[in-house]
């Protein structure tokens, strides 16, 4: 199993993607699982966070992501995109639930 692109569409393994979202002001948003390439944020690059999956898709790297995005809400910052993000950490998720079936 692996994710698809939100950009271009196709599959997009754990070694070759990320999912990135924008940093910009006090909103995080425009949450993406994409090949590194195909991030194509409308914003400046410095306003673009991201974690490769192969991190994000461990439990480990799992956890941090989660303590990282509690962070930014601890320093007041809004989720602007919920469905985004419910979508990036539900095909996360999953793909961490099949791989420990294996």
């Amino acid at each position: 199993m692996g994710f698809i692109c939100d950009t271009c569409g196709k599959e997009v393994s754990p070694k070759e993607g990320t999912l990135s979202w924008v940093d910009e002001g006090n909103s995080l948003r425009d949450f993406k699982i994409t090949h590194e390439a195909d991030q194509n944020h409308q914003c400046h690059p410095r306003h673009v966070g991201y974690v490769h999956l192969w991190i994000a898709t461990g439990i480990i790297g799992y956890t941090k992501l989660t303590e990282m995005l509690a962070d930014y809400w601890v320093k007041g910052y809004n989720l602007d995109d919920i469905t985004g993000l419910k979508k990036a950490l539900n095909q996360i998720s999953l793909y961490m639930w099949e791989k420990s079936k294996k």
